[in-house]
This record gives C-alpha cells, structure tokens and sequence, in this order.
C-alpha cells in the first residue's frame, strides 16, 4: 500500500504569522503563491517535520475539505493498494459506488438509464452502482449461483430502452446481513468536521486516524473488531452504520466475492477491511 498525502497551509491567519514564515522558511520549495503546499508520500521527512512544526505552534488539521478560521490547516490524505493487499484481506468494500447509470423510479424501483447503460457500452458485466447498490448482468448471476455464495439476493433492474440498445439485463445485489458496529479505533465526523451525534439531517464521515483526528482520508478504511466478526460467514453484507452525505450502509463483501469480482475483469476499485 502507498500512501499519499498533501498537506496545504494558507497565509491567511489559518495559523500564526511566526508559525507560517517559519515552516515557509524551512520549506521554500513547497510555496505556491501564497500557500504552503506539500504532495508527498505520508512517511516523507520534509511532510513529517512539517507536521511537526504544525503540531508545536498548537495548530490541528480542520476536518472538512476546506480550511476555516482559526489555528488549522488541511491534510488529505490518499492510499493506493497493490494486488497483495486486496488478496490478503478476509472483507473488501467497493470504493466509489458513485455512478450515473442508476436511479430509483417513482414506485422505488432500480431503473438504469439507457444512455448512462449504453454509455457504459451494452456487454458491461459491471454496470455501475449508486451509493449502496452493485449492478450486474447475468454473466455475474450465474457466476454468483455456481459458487454458492452466502448472503446474496439479487434483484432486477429496469433498463430503460435495453433491448433497443442490446443492453444485457442487470440484477442488482443486495443483502439482508448487517454487520457489526465499526470498531472503537474509527471516529464519526459530520460535514463540519465535529463528532457526529446521529443526527440524520446531518453527514457522517469516517476517519481512521486518530493520530490525525482532523485529516481528510480520502476512502477511509473501515475498521472492526476480530472477535466482532469472528464466525461470520457471508459474500455480501452491509454496514450497520448508515455513511457520507448519502447516509445508506455500504456493502462488504468476502475474499470469495473479491476474487470473483477480478476473475471478471468487473470494473470495481476495492479497498480492504482492517480487523482490530
């Protein structure tokens, strides 16, 4: 796994005067106009000692994207896996269900779109998802039945002006299992980046430091505890939590489901699910 970061400071009262011109000072190379800008990998020296410095002049990372008034400053952070990570982890969960091929009908029923579909190109065994929903077509079905997955139940999609455009039908999967509370070691942020206090209204964001309780991790992973998941035996489940500005559970899928997925070539990303 890479980690990446890049940690921006304004010189605009986000910290001290004496505390910007010193770590500008130590860092000329990283000034961009009027910002202090470093793209790094997390472990860097220079990011470290910045870091540092940051934490002596009483300054703490803000937890919404964009700084705010006050001793703060941003840090984003991002992780890039290798095929090794992903292989080695008992539960994955997919990254970006972000996608415009799908919305829900008056009477709540999945409808793709045919020109998202089409745009997708019609033989996708992978049609995308929205928020908590995986799509799929009957290629993955099939694959889903004669491996015997647990816990999957499948769902059909309307496509709009499918068979018109050769679109393959899609199922979408879902699942009646729900997990266990996310581990202790993660803390719940709201969109102003202040503890969360289960208020629906309101956005829920993960973060998986609390060495950096106010950095934004983009993707954050999802922790829980082994003795919480031990016995557990499924393909597909959902959060318990409901996340992001969407506020749905976010589905977690097995090691099994995993390798199915890349044995399709389906175009999901994955990141893995850490056990405490």
């Amino acid at each position: 796994m890479k980690t990446e970061a890049r940690l921006s400071v304004f010189d605009t009262g986000d910290i001290s005067p004496d505390a910007y011109n010193h770590i500008s000072e130590t860092f000329p190379q990283y000034i961009r106009y009027s910002t202090l800008d470093f793209e790094l990998p997390f472990e860097h020296p220079d990011l470290q000692r910045a870091l540092r410095m940051l934490e002596e002049a009483g300054a703490t990372p803000v937890g919404s994207l964009y700084p705010r008034s006050g001793e703060k400053f941003r840090l984003y952070i991002t992780r890039t896996y290798e095929d090794a990570d992903l292989d080695a982890a008992r539960f994955l969960i997919p990254r970006h269900l972000y996608d415009v091929t799908f919305k829900v009908d008056m009477q709540g029923k999945p409808v793709m779109l045919v020109d998202a579909a089409f745009w997708r190109k019609p033989g996708n065994d992978y049609a995308g998802a929205n928020v908590n929903n995986i799509l799929v077509s009957e290629t993955v079905t099939e694959k889903i039945h004669d491996l015997g997955m647990l816990g999957i139940e499948m769902h059909p999609v309307i496509v709009k002006g499918g068979p018109r455009l050769g679109v393959k039908k899609y199922w979408r999967l879902t699942s009646d299992i729900v997990m266990p509370p996310l581990s202790p070691s993660m803390i719940m942020l709201d969109e102003n980046g202040e503890p969360y206090n289960g208020d629906p209204a309101r956005e829920c964001y993960l973060r998986d430091s609390r060495s950096l309780p106010g950095a934004m991790i983009a993707d954050a992973e999802f922790h829980y505890r082994k003795e919480d998941v031990e016995g557990m035996d499924f393909d597909l489940a959902y959060t318990q939590e409901k996340l992001f500005s969407r506020s749905v559970p976010y589905p977690v899928v097995s090691q099994k489901f995993y390798q199915m997925a890349k044995s399709l070539n389906l175009a999901i990303a994955w990141k893995p699910v850490r056990l405490d």
